[in-house]
């Protein structure tokens, strides 16, 4: 399970990590395609400032990030170039 950002054309969206309660790996997508992946993101202090949060952006343009749990990326061996694959949960 995870979260789903889709951008209305590819670039160097940033994502901030602004009241989240645990870490997070986050995918960059660009039409279907793993093209960087940022691991690890640790969640911020409580009472940290939003203005000093970090933003953090792919190292090539995307147009999805799927943020999930920390420790998703290696456990279910998501490398680069890896496809996205929609399926229907019904």
């Amino acid at each position: 399970d995870g979260m789903l950002f889709v951008f209305s054309r590819p670039d160097y969206h940033g994502i901030w990590m602004k009241d989240m309660k645990f870490d997070l790996d986050l995918i960059w997508i660009l039409d279907g395609e793993v093209v960087d992946i940022t691991q690890g993101i640790p969640a911020p202090q409580t009472q940290e400032n939003t203005l000093n949060l970090p933003i953090y952006r792919p190292k090539q343009k995307a147009n999805l990030v799927i943020e999930v749990e920390a420790g998703f990326v290696e456990r279910e061996r998501v490398d680069l170039g890896a496809k996205l694959v929609y399926k229907n949960k019904e």
